[in-house]
């Protein structure tokens, strides 16, 4: 006995542009937070050395190398930068 061979074509027409545009937005934010945490663990572990940070700026003004000044204290840091701001 032959089997049948039984088809079915069905066609399905979805708009997902509204939620492609909400996947995106949400993509954008997840970059911003993951920067925003990065640069913050940077700051509260001292590796931030690039040009442009607090760390590079002091080293720059007191003619350190950045890898000297990580080690100080936040507050060592702080203090460092703010009589640096004063001059």
């Amino acid at each position: 006995m032959a089997e049948k061979s039984r088809e079915l074509t069905v066609k399905v027409d979805v708009d997902v542009s509204e939620a492609l545009t909400g996947l995106k937005a949400l993509q954008r934010e997840a970059k911003k937070a993951t920067q925003a945490l990065k640069e913050l663990d940077e700051a509260k572990n001292g590796y931030d050395t690039k040009e442009g940070s607090v760390i590079y700026h002091i080293s720059k003004e007191l003619g350190v190398p950045p890898s000297d000044l990580v080690k100080l204290e936040p507050a060592e840091i702080s203090y460092l930068f703010a009589s640096i701001k004063n001059k």
